[in-house]
């Protein structure tokens, strides 16, 4: 699948370990994986470009309390780009305020709840599948009469040692902040 993962920044940017590390598990899983971001005022003209040159089939979307109304403005736009492709909105905003997201943004089709390395990667897993995404451990979405619902929490993980390295060659290709 085509994926494409997006650092939303408020004021400042630091490196977003995150995303990175889902990009890694994602590439390693054979996927075709794009990270872009830090866009200042072009934000919806340059995802425009983005969605029309890659084509993702889903853009997974970092959220910050402070950047929330940025990430509903960019879920209109790839949603109105193409209907077609999943949205998923990840971190601090999603795991916190995910009822609130899927209130006030219908555009998002799901929210990844806490660690998102392997929520995300089993999640891209049953869609790509064409399964039933409810038993996915970690995440949010809405059922069949559009109730955010949540599905039965994921551990943490135990051993960190276990992640895979962070894809800093993607952030270093799109002038991101890489800690040194």
């Amino acid at each position: 699948m085509r994926i494409l993962l997006v650092a939303v920044y408020y004021d400042f940017a630091l490196e977003e370990v995150g995303i990175s590390l889902i990009s890694s598990v994602m590439r390693n899983k054979g996927h075709e994986v794009r990270l872009i971001g830090d866009f200042g005022k072009d934000m919806l003209s340059k995802i425009g470009v983005e969605i029309k040159s890659f084509k993702p089939d889903i853009v997974g979307i970092n959220s910050y309390t402070t950047t929330r109304l940025n990430v509903y403005d960019l879920c209109k736009e790839i949603k109105r780009l193409n209907p077609c492709i999943t949205v998923c909105v990840g971190g601090y905003a999603a795991t916190n305020y995910w009822r609130e997201m899927l209130l006030e943004c219908s555009q998002i089709d799901f929210a990844i709840l806490g660690e998102g390395e392997n929520t995300f990667k089993d999640l891209v897993h049953l869609l790509e599948n064409k399964q039933d995404t409810s038993s996915v451990a970690g995440i949010a979405f809405r059922d069949s009469l559009n109730i955010p619902k949540q599905s039965q929490a994921r551990e943490l993980m135990q051993d960190m040692n276990s992640l895979e390295f962070p894809s800093r060659d993607l952030l270093d290709q799109n002038k991101m902040n890489v800690a040194l």
